[in-house]
């Protein structure tokens, strides 16, 4: 019964994701997206970064007034459009 105590609060409070630095890759690893959150601020910067913030060639979001649950990177691959396109 512990154990599943134990589990249960892992998996409830526990965050496993690195949701501060991340990149995001086309299929065929010829593009990328890297996105930073710092504080209430998201940057969505084209192409490969350092996890740093560039001086241009980004998208700046504020995220102050959206909930946890409602905070979610969306991709979507081959639109009618795109070869793949991302939503915040």
């Amino acid at each position: 019964m512990f154990v599943v105590a134990v589990t249960i609060f892992l998996v409830a409070f526990g965050d496993y994701t690195n949701r501060t630095n991340f990149r995001i890759y086309s299929a065929d690893k010829k593009q990328c997206v890297t996105i930073i959150t710092r504080g209430l601020t998201r940057y969505i910067i084209n192409g490969k970064s350092n996890y740093s913030i560039p001086k241009a060639n980004y998208i700046k979001l504020n995220i102050g007034k959206t909930s946890h649950e409602g905070d979610e990177i969306g991709v979507c691959w081959k639109s009618e459009i795109y070869d793949w396109e991302i939503v915040n």
